[in-house]
């Protein structure tokens, strides 16, 4: 996570133009997206006057003509959208931190859920599905194995050099 930065004092007419030619209406919602680079894929980032900034706190900025409140963040909201690269005005709102985890947690938010519905603990990925797919792998793995052998015990048990010449040529 980047730190919690002052913004307002970076932005100029040029810096606003350049951060505004990176952003794209999407064409089936009201969102706003962020073109330029992300952070793992996902949040938008810019670099102001050799400072790194996430996206959508800059953009939350330039529509509010003021800085973030101390101890706020800036969210999605869950009702609208939940795409970490919207900088739509109406989809951003300031809350606290505390409130902010409390709504990434929230049953109505869909990232707090895996694709099969399971509650996440912690983090992207869901252990109880991590869990399945690890038995899965495993079993393939060992069924595999086992095939793998008993070819190898077949094989032994049937092969005579001496009956079969194709084997014997290809040994000797």
């Amino acid at each position: 996570m980047l730190p919690q930065k002052k913004i307002l004092h970076l932005l100029d007419a040029a810096v606003v133009d350049r951060f505004m030619s990176k952003v794209r209406d999407h064409p089936h919602t009201n969102c706003r997206l962020w073109t330029g680079a992300t952070r793992g894929g996902e949040y938008g980032i810019v670099c102001i006057k050799k400072t790194l900034l996430y996206a959508h706190r800059v953009a939350f900025v330039i529509y509010l003509g003021r800085d973030v409140q101390e101890g706020f963040v800036v969210d999605h909201r869950d009702d609208i959208c939940y795409r970490k690269d919207c900088v739509a005005k109406n989809h951003l709102q300031e809350v606290e931190q505390k409130r902010n985890v409390e709504l990434y947690h929230s049953a109505n938010n869909p990232f707090s859920l895996c694709k099969a519905g399971h509650a996440r603990e912690r983090g992207k990925v869901c252990k109880i599905c991590n869990a399945l797919r690890q038995r899965e792998w495993q079993a393939a793995r060992r069924k595999e194995v086992s095939q793998s052998y008993e070819y190898r015990e077949e094989t032994k048990k049937s092969y005579d050099p001496f009956k079969d010449p194709v084997n014997w040529e290809l040994i000797g």
